[in-house]
């Protein structure tokens, strides 16, 4: 009769089986909360970043023109109207239609020579 040591005795023994399936779980159900807890701190790193480009995003819209200044005038633009007729209207006549066709663009930073009834231009100082 051979006499094996208690490591041994435990391998062969009938509740070997269940321990090993149960420390399976265990490290299996200790690597799901490993990720869980970084997919959860993953997240929140995203969308706390995620937050502050759309609040950069959003101070840094071409939307908003800064008010007219002194010398400056506002303007709403009316059905019909072209940056080339309000250019021609609040300007010079010395100056250079295009030029003030540019500067009107620029000020209000559009990038299109595209305007629509309602909307405000800031014309500058001639």
């Amino acid at each position: 009769m051979i006499i094996y040591p208690e490591s041994y005795q435990s391998i062969f023994s009938e509740k070997a089986p269940v321990k090993a399936a149960k420390m399976k779980w265990q490290i299996s159900m200790a690597g799901f909360s490993n990720y869980a807890l970084k997919l959860a701190v993953c997240l929140t790193l995203f969308i706390v970043l995620f937050s502050g480009f759309l609040l950069v995003r959003t101070e840094a819209s071409v939307n908003h023109v800064a008010p007219a200044s002194a010398g400056e005038q506002t303007v709403v633009v009316a059905q019909g109207d072209t940056l080339w007729e309000l250019a021609r209207k609040y300007s010079d006549s010395s100056d250079d239609i295009r030029w003030s066709v540019y500067q009107i663009r620029e000020r209000n930073q559009l990038s299109s020579p595209d305007i629509w009834p309602g909307q405000k231009l800031v014309i500058p100082s001639p």
